[in-house]
């Protein structure tokens, strides 16, 4: 999974702010979850033929 901070790239995003920087992290074994209830593991996605 990527995450970025800092300056949006208005040109491509149309943000309307910026940054002087900008951080990209690629991170592993994330546990993410949505309005309680979790899609990701450790990485992997526990969705499974949802539509």
């Amino acid at each position: 999974m990527l995450h970025s901070f800092g300056h949006p790239y208005a040109g491509r995003t149309g943000a309307d702010w910026t940054s002087l920087t900008h951080i990209d992290v690629v991170g592993t074994k994330f546990d993410i979850r949505i309005d309680d209830r979790k899609i990701m593991e450790r990485g992997r996605f526990l969705l499974q033929g949802e539509s």
